[in-house]
């Protein structure tokens, strides 16, 4: 929804603080109809001794009376209030005023009244002279702010009277309600379409009723795409019952408390999780590398990609034993010194290693192959890592495999 102020009120009520010296003009030229020294009189009165004097806001003060909001907001403050009108709330839908006045419904009227006030004082010159995009409310959620050609829009109403200064803060006058969200975050969740994984994890986890009736949180939320970069039955494995406690570390790592909004984040390098860990946030700039990923994929080793002799061909077993000989210096890679993986002793097993993700999402799959009596039958294993919930993420990719991931061996 948007909310829009006229520039020409900004201008006019501009001209007025240069006219009289002061920055408390009381209004834009919406005002000419209201005699500026009465006005002027209300100065010295509180926000709601201010609203019930105008005589247009007469809902307004039965919803702030029903919500008991009345004694906040003839507090010491200040507040800026976008106040709608009582032609305003009559453009709500049929009974939708009704139902809110319902005793037993006073969280979502004090929920909506709080998404019109803002802490602090806030002028219209200040949000065009800042070029202010946004403001939070007393709700907890942001009022979106733009100027577009003209008008200065907030949550879809036009500001019909702006600067009208209270004892306590500021008054601007608004032509419709505004209504902040009101779907919980599986709701928003399964509204988008693209979480079905995560939702189901949550379900798996005993976490739905913290993400549809807790918070407010903020969720770092996987899509199916980034659940489907996992290795292969990772996700299968995670939402059997035995693993419910790993899966709900796992997306409780992903949960913030509080609100946390995008520039807000980018702000941060790292914040706590209800988890009790602590989740590493970096910027992906051009070229830059992402902290804990795992390391990049290792090919088959040894490269001949079996250990049974092979007459007349150079290979791993050169004793003819149908198994690869001793070869350190094979796993002197960058990853497998990474992972701290190698074998000092003949083995009859040959190894690969595949990685994808950052961050919680990052896991890896060694595999390993081998026909046991050279007969062309496989025996094949695997070993499964993703990011340990418990680890440090800001250090995980300067640390042995061991110390931070979480293992899985399947056959």
């Amino acid at each position: 929804m948007k909310l829009t102020f006229a520039l020409t009120g900004f201008a006019l009520a501009a001209a007025s603080f240069a006219s009289t010296g002061s920055d408390d003009a009381p209004c834009s030229q919406t005002c000419s109809s209201t005699p500026r020294a009465a006005l002027a009189s209300n100065a010295v009165d509180d926000i709601v001794t201010t609203a019930v004097k105008a005589g247009s806001f007469n809902t307004l003060a039965a919803a702030l009376k029903s919500a008991e909001l009345i004694g906040a907001l003839q507090g010491e403050g200040p507040f800026t209030v976008f106040a709608p009108t009582d032609a305003a709330f009559a453009k709500l839908p049929k009974g939708t005023l009704e139902f809110l006045l319902e005793e037993k419904n006073r969280g979502a009227l004090t929920g909506i009244l709080t998404y019109h006030v803002v802490a602090g004082d806030v002028r219209s010159k200040q949000i065009v002279k800042d070029e202010l995009t946004t403001a939070t409310t007393l709700n907890g959620q942001r009022l979106d702010i733009a100027i577009d050609e003209g008008t200065v829009t907030i949550d879809g109403a036009t500001v019909v009277t702006a600067d009208i200064v209270c004892s306590n803060g500021v008054i601007h006058v608004i032509d419709t309600v505004m209504l902040p969200q009101s779907k919980n975050l599986a709701e928003v969740a399964t509204a988008a379409g693209s979480f079905g994984t995560l939702l189901a994890a949550a379900k798996a986890a005993g976490l739905v009723d913290a993400l549809t009736k807790g918070g407010p949180f903020t969720v770092f939320a996987p899509t199916d795409e980034a659940f489907a970069k996992l290795p292969e039955g990772t996700v299968a494995t995670l939402l059997k019952p035995e693993n419910k406690a790993q899966l709900a570390a796992i997306l409780k790592h992903h949960i913030v408390s509080g609100r946390v909004y995008a520039d807000q984040a980018a702000k941060l390098d790292k914040a706590p999780t209800i988890g009790g860990t602590e989740l590493a946030i970096a910027i992906n700039k051009a070229g830059a590398k992402l902290p804990c990923q795992f390391p990049t994929n290792q090919g088959v080793t040894p490269i001949e990609g079996t250990c049974c002799s092979t007459t007349g061909q150079p290979g791993p077993d050169a004793n003819n034993d149908d198994r690869c000989d001793s070869a350190p210096n094979s796993w002197n890679t960058d990853t497998w010194s990474a992972v701290n993986f190698q074998i000092t002793d003949e083995h009859y097993f040959v190894y690969s290693y595949n990685s994808s993700g950052v961050l919680i999402d990052a896991g890896f799959t060694v595999t390993a192959n081998a026909d046991l009596d050279c007969d062309g039958m496989q025996s094949t294993f695997q070993r499964m890592g993703f990011g340990d919930p418990q680890a440090n993420f800001a250090e995980c990719s300067l640390r042995g495999s061991a110390a931070f991931y979480v293992e899985k061996e399947t056959e």
